[in-house]
Order: C-alpha cells, then structure tokens, then sequence
C-alpha cells in the first residue's frame, strides 16, 4: 500500500503537479484581473446579506451584511470587475461610518433600512386605575407594529390603567408601556403620555354651566349672556367684560359673588394650589365688605371686577 501512495506522488511529481499547486490554481482561477471604476451618484441604501470586502481586490473581508440589515448606507461608486475565470461582476461601495466596503451590487438595495422590530422585554399586571391622556399614540400590541388610536382625540375620556411593559425600541432604548382602556378604544401607550385621575369636562360643558352661573349678573356683560368657542374666550370675557354696573345692590352684589364662587367651584380641580388659595380668599374677602352706602357698593364692586380678571387670566390658559 505505502509503495502504491509513492508511487502515486512521484507520478504526480513527474507531470508537473503538486498538492500545492493544485491549492492554487482554484485561487487563481477566481483572481481579479481588471477593475474599471465608475462614479456614481450617492444614494442611501441597505443590504441584508452578502460580504463586504475592503478593497475592490476583494481579497480582505471587512464585514457581513448580514449584521447590518437595519443600517443605512450610502452608495458612492462602483465598480466592474473582471475575475480570471472572464466573467465580468459589478460590485458597490457602501459606507456607513466606520462600516464600509464593496459588495455585489444584487445585494444593494435601494431606500433607507428597515427599522429594528421592537423587542417587549417584561409584562406586567397593574392595579387598575383611572387615567386620562391628551397627545401620543396608542398601538394595539405592545410590539408597537399597529396604530390603534391618537390620544388627541380623547382627552376628555377616562381611562383605566391595567397593564404595563418594557420595550425596547429600534434605537436600542428602552422605553415603559402602559396599556389604557375604555369601552371599545383601548391600546398600548408611553407611560410619559398618561395622566393619574379622571379626564377634564370638555370645553361644551364647562360652557353650559358657566352661561348658566352668568345669568342675570355682570358676567352676562354689557350686551347679553356671549357666545364662547373656548376657554381664551371665556378668560377674556371674564378679564374685560365683566359689567360691575349690574351689582348696584345688596341682592345683586350677592347674585354675582354667588356666581364667582361656582365658577371657582367648577374650575378648582384644574386650578392650581396657590390660584386655589388667591382666588377662594378674595372671594371671602368681598363677602366680608358692607354694602350699606354707595361707597361700599362702589368697593365691592371694584373687587368683584379683580376677581373676574384673576379668573379670566387663570381660565384663558386652559
């Protein structure tokens, strides 16, 4: 057997071949030979497989596509390459900061790269609880891949608070979840987007009930109960045109502090702590002034007209 193998070697050796060469001649056969150049106009692309190679010699490999299906690239020249075995290959140079290289250009794909899917890391039951939202989007999985509804349109809608989770989105952050219901419109939304506690009254019904508190005082203004399309009307009605002429009277002046104390009353969930205070103590401040003569209805008067002005500059905000 071992005289067999020799002999084998030897007659290979005799034609002119060896293991060697044999390695060689495959390399060979594949070598680059020619390499023309064109530039090209630079365009974002994407790839998901194929190699990367550093030099057109494609003899280094410099990375794979394959690890970089989610990444953008720019596409700046190209070009033909005739291999040793005569048949011509178009590759593209594609960079991305350090990430660059040139790769066939079948696998160059034109457009930005898919984004990296979402990945939900942890969910978790919460303690139900009532919230309200005003902006942001609400997606039916916490994959975020659907759009169920805009918080916009809901504002005035409570919600309850049932689930929350962690995901981490195709920037590679992290982001918290919570999931909102009510009725049939419910959906995944931002933590950042949802707020403790029942929903504002919408502007309609605030409107009805101060056009019913303003009835037959000075809120009505100069000419008659106004027509008000949202709250910086309400404010500059309040700031400009309210008629301390109408509280001329005992009974009068008490008819309008009524009517600034359920104004207060229907906006003191939404004004703030210190507004609370400053506002609920002129109101007992004007109660507390005698009306006996004109000068004391004349006093009164004045500080009804900085109640409704420090109302209407709160309100106009809303």
């Amino acid at each position: 057997m071992k005289k067999a193998i020799l002999g084998a070697v030897v007659g290979l050796s005799l034609l002119g071949f060896s293991a060697t060469g044999l390695t060689n001649n495959v390399q060979a056969s594949t070598r680059v030979t020619s390499v023309k150049y064109k530039n090209i106009k630079d365009t974002t692309v994407h790839v998901a497989k194929g190699t990367m190679y550093s030099t057109t010699k494609l003899s280094k490999v410099s990375h794979y596509a394959k690890n970089y299906k989610y990444t953008s690239f720019k596409r700046t020249e190209q070009a033909t390459i005739k291999k040793s075995n005569g048949k011509k290959y178009v590759y593209q140079y594609v960079k991305s900061g350090s990430v660059k290289g040139w790769i066939w250009h079948s696998y160059v794909k034109n457009g930005k790269a898919p984004k990296r899917p979402n990945v939900v890391l942890k969910t978790t039951n919460m303690k139900d609880a009532k919230v309200h939202v005003a902006s942001g989007t609400m997606y039916t999985t916490a994959k975020l891949s659907k759009v169920a509804h805009y918080g916009k349109n809901y504002k005035y809608t409570t919600f309850t608070k049932t689930e929350q989770a962690s995901v981490r989105k195709s920037n590679g952050k992290t982001y918290t979840y919570q999931y909102i219901k009510s009725g049939s419109v419910k959906g995944w939304i931002w933590s950042g987007y949802v707020k403790a506690g029942n929903a504002p009254r919408s502007f309609s019904s605030y409107n009805l009930a101060f056009q019913d508190y303003a009835q037959g005082t000075g809120l009505g203004g100069v000419y008659g109960t106004p027509i008000l399309e949202g709250f910086d009307d309400m404010g500059n009605e309040l700031i400009y045109n309210y008629n301390e002429d109408v509280a001329n009277s005992t009974s009068s002046i008490n008819k309008n502090i009524t009517a600034f104390q359920n104004i207060y009353n229907l906006f003191k969930g939404r004004f703030s702590k210190s507004q609370q205070t400053h506002l609920s103590a002129m109101i007992t401040k004007v109660r507390a002034l005698p009306t006996s003569s004109d000068d004391d209805i004349y006093e009164v008067q004045e500080q009804l007209v900085e109640i409704s002005q420090a109302m209407g500059e709160v309100i106009e905000t809303f």
